[in-house]
């Protein structure tokens, strides 16, 4: 008798090519867009970047079309440099946001037409689209406690000398599999949303006005 896998296993198993070990010794602070680091519990802009050297694109926010449903999709705007929504990140070493570790990333001032968190997570597959979806309606905490903190995890890496990208990549967990993609970009219905990709999406990081620490 066959076994039938679900999509979460089979993208697992394509996926999942090996497991490190992280070292926090070796990682380095992620730094903004001015070249200072970046801070937990800070307020920070991620926006997009061209393939040109410190040229920024346009920001993040959550999806709240008509046709939306539930948990929101996390886009990108529409419109060169529009900012869109401030974010934090938590559960750095020391307050600080290093390359490679794991964290929680969250809309700071939005609040969600469901009722439920901002915190980024992987949403369940699509298979309209086949597509794994970054929405809301994430869980922060222990990467181990359960499916869905694990699902909330995402990580900073250095995709150029002027830009990082997020992945998806929550490692570490006994007797769980674990699918490693970047996030990018699937264009659908006119609307940019953020997705695991094999094409990272490269962004850069503006600190904004407030300090929530």
């Amino acid at each position: 008798m066959a076994i039938k896998r679900s999509p979460l296993l089979q993208l697992s198993f394509i996926f999942f090519a090996f497991i490190t070990e992280q070292s926090p010794a070796a990682n380095t602070p992620v730094l903004d867009f001015t070249g200072e680091v970046v801070l937990t519990g800070t307020e920070y802009y991620i926006l997009t970047t061209s393939q040109l050297p410190a040229r920024t694109c346009s920001g993040l926010s959550l999806f709240n079309g008509k046709t939306s449903t539930c948990p929101l999709n996390v886009i990108q705007e529409q419109l060169e440099f529009q900012k869109g929504a401030p974010l934090i990140f938590s559960h750095g070493q020391g307050g600080v946001v290093y390359e490679s570790l794991h964290l929680n990333i969250k809309f700071s001032a939005l609040e969600s037409v469901c009722n439920q968190s901002t915190v980024w997570r992987i949403g369940g597959f699509d298979s309209s689209t086949g597509q794994w979806f970054v929405t809301g309606g994430g869980v922060e905490g222990d990467q181990c406690l359960g499916v869905e903190t694990r699902l909330s995890w995402f990580k900073i890496e250095k995709a150029s000398a002027h830009a990082y990208k997020i992945a998806h990549c929550p490692l570490g967990c006994e007797s769980f599999v674990s699918m490693c993609m970047d996030v990018g970009i699937y264009l659908g219905g006119g609307v940019r949303h953020l997705a695991l990709s094999q094409t990272p999406l490269s962004v850069v990081f503006i600190k904004g006005s407030v300090n929530n620490k």
